[in-house]
């Protein structure tokens, strides 16, 4: 290197690549999920865990960087995920929602979504 930290040096840190979910299941829109599932496995080429909507109370959260919720309808989540998800992302998990995705979480203390 003729400038900077060379690539070699203890300065550089090993950025890791996020352990990214999709949500899916009853409550969801199967042809946004399929969308975004069919951009991240074959346009990417990046692996995507997938869980199910219904069972997201049961699920080991912490093992995701980024969880994605693709537009939902009614409510995907029952009130113990909402609330499983919501301590997820205080500890600073990332959560994309995706349309009416958003609506589980509006008006919710902590996301700052309004419902107009």
């Amino acid at each position: 290197m003729d400038k900077g930290k060379d690539f070699g040096s203890p300065n550089i840190r090993v950025i890791k690549a996020p352990k990214v979910a999709l949500v899916g299941g009853q409550g969801t829109s199967s042809l946004s999920f399929g969308e975004i599932w069919h951009f991240f496995e074959k346009e990417l080429n990046y692996p995507l865990s997938n869980l199910d909507a219904a069972s997201m109370g049961s699920y080991d959260l912490s093992k995701y960087d980024v969880i994605i919720m693709p537009s939902t309808f009614g409510s995907a989540l029952n009130g113990s995920a909402q609330q499983k998800v919501t301590d997820w992302v205080k500890a600073g998990g990332k959560l994309i929602a995706i349309d009416a995705a958003l609506n589980l979480f509006a008006n919710k203390e902590g996301f700052g979504l309004k419902k107009l």
